[in-house]
């Protein structure tokens, strides 16, 4: 139907209000009308950018889209909150890159988790501080920050009480959404994939190239695994729920 060929890059668009808001590689948050793709207005949210830009998607919470910033040169990224009427930027709080990871909003808090510094020297790794962020959704002012033993590319998931924080490190955690103190931790293997939640279980899926695979369905009130799938390849892409099932796919030379 349309094509806008400028805005491109990681992020996923949300749909709102009959636009489509997404990040791109050039460093720019979009609004665009979902009926023709044209711009509605465009922020300007990294000044530079080397090869990915804007790889956190946006979340869109009333008259504000959050979204995170990966900094490519290896200082601070941010979360940045823009006021989706015009796209003025509300307020920036800085912290490590937040690259793949979307934030999710409740009860006026953003939680989103951290990358770390991206290391330009190796051009690969990234260096502490990781783990989880929440912001006030307001002012941007920081709530708590849990330290995680490695980089958090997932998009953390909302439970009642609880987010649900998945971490490179190997491990599932769950964190007390007020406190942001740890209520329990599974391991699920390294992973990159967002978690879903349906009732009171949380599905996640982990998987490197080293060959470990798992899609995995945990009790939100303890960890415990309740059972486990292998798929044909490692699982970097997000859980789907819908109607009793559970979508994703495998990032294998055959994926599925």
């Amino acid at each position: 139907r349309w094509h806008n060929p400028l805005v491109r890059g990681f992020s996923s668009p949300a749909v709102f209000d009959g636009t489509i808001l997404l990040g791109a590689s050039d460093g720019h948050l979009y609004r665009l009308y979902a009926s023709n793709g044209t711009e509605r207005w465009a922020a300007t949210l990294l000044e530079e950018t080397v090869f990915s830009g804007i790889t956190s998607s946006p979340k869109v919470v009333f008259d504000h889209a959050y979204v995170g910033t990966f900094n490519e040169s290896g200082g601070p990224g941010e979360v940045v909150a823009v006021w989706v009427s015009n796209g003025t930027i509300a307020w920036r709080h800085a912290t490590g890159s937040v690259h793949f990871s979307s934030p999710a909003v409740a009860n006026g808090t953003v939680y989103v988790g951290v990358m770390g510094r991206y290391n330009t020297t190796t051009q690969i790794a990234f260096d502490p501080p990781y783990g989880v962020l929440a912001l006030d959704a307001a002012t941007g002012g920081e709530v708590w920050f849990f330290e995680t033993g490695g980089p958090v590319a997932a998009s953390p998931a909302i439970a009642g009480s609880l987010v649900l924080a998945p971490s490179k490190d190997g491990f599932l955690y769950a964190i007390d959404r007020n406190e942001g103190d740890q209520v329990w931790r599974a391991n699920v293997g390294s992973t990159v994939s967002s978690p879903a939640v349906h009732g009171d279980t949380v599905f996640v899926a982990s998987g490197s190239f080293d060959g470990s695979r798992y899609v995995r369905a945990l009790d939100i009130a303890n960890g415990q695994v309740r059972w486990t799938f292998t798929p044909n390849g490692p699982v970097q892409a997000s859980i789907t729920y819908a109607d009793g099932k559970i979508f994703f796919s495998t990032n294998a030379a055959n994926g599925t």
